[in-house]
């Protein structure tokens, strides 16, 4: 689903994340790696790295022909998901995409898990930053500087099924002054929100993203 933004054309994609062509950079929000780990450490029987969603933006990486990953925001999930396995598949994943740029605005799961090694070669950026008309930050709100894309809040859409019935589905919300990208860590839970009447509002559908109109929205 290609849309305009800030005068700009966006691609959103199925893997929930979003392209921007012209400037050749993937946008993802809320990876939150190692959640895995960290669910395994309570007792509950979850695969040992659960580091698959980095698989998948190498594979958008690749087939986008992108040269500069910007993740909005919760790249880890907790300080007891660091393990040595996700560790070294992080490396892994890295040594697999040496010319990609990647900058990572801190999230609040980041401040209390960690920065990323030195050895990753991740730009951090602590609070925002700015490309062409974009903001991007972690969590949702206008800004003077331009259209902010964020992550944060894991957006879904209650959608009308029939009389009785509503299907629940990650979206793509963009306000008139700021976007949210759905949590693309398979792992997360979601938000329904509520959009705000100018919204545009695309579900994740399977493996197509669709605009949904108001109508279709359900309480």
């Amino acid at each position: 689903m290609t849309i305009e933004l800030a005068g700009e054309p966006l691609v959103l994609l199925p893997e929930k994340a979003v392209h921007w062509p012209a400037e050749k950079i993937l946008i993802v929000a809320d990876l939150h790696v190692g959640k895995c780990a960290t669910l395994r450490t309570s007792g509950i029987a979850v695969p040992e790295t659960g580091t698959g969603d980095l698989e998948i933006v190498r594979e958008l990486v690749s087939r986008h022909g992108i040269e500069r990953l910007m993740i909005l925001g919760d790249f880890f999930h907790a300080p007891d998901g660091r393990t040595r396995q996700v560790h070294d598949a992080i490396s892994d994943w890295r040594a697999s995409l040496p010319d990609l740029a990647i900058d990572l605005v801190l999230g609040n799961h980041d401040r209390s898990s960690g920065r990323p090694l030195a050895e990753w070669r991740f730009e951090v950026h602590p609070w925002q930053h700015a490309v062409g008309p974009f903001v991007f930050r972690h969590e949702p709100a206008a800004s003077d500087d331009g259209y902010v894309l964020a992550g944060h809040i894991h957006p879904a859409i209650r959608v009308s099924a029939g009389r009785k019935s509503s299907l629940r589905m990650p979206c793509f919300l963009f306000e008139k002054t700021y976007g949210v990208l759905p949590a693309m860590g398979r792992l997360t839970g979601t938000h329904v929100v509520e959009p705000g009447e100018d919204a545009r509002v695309y579900a994740v559908a399977d493996k197509a993203v669709v605009e949904i109109p108001r109508q279709l929205l359900s309480r």
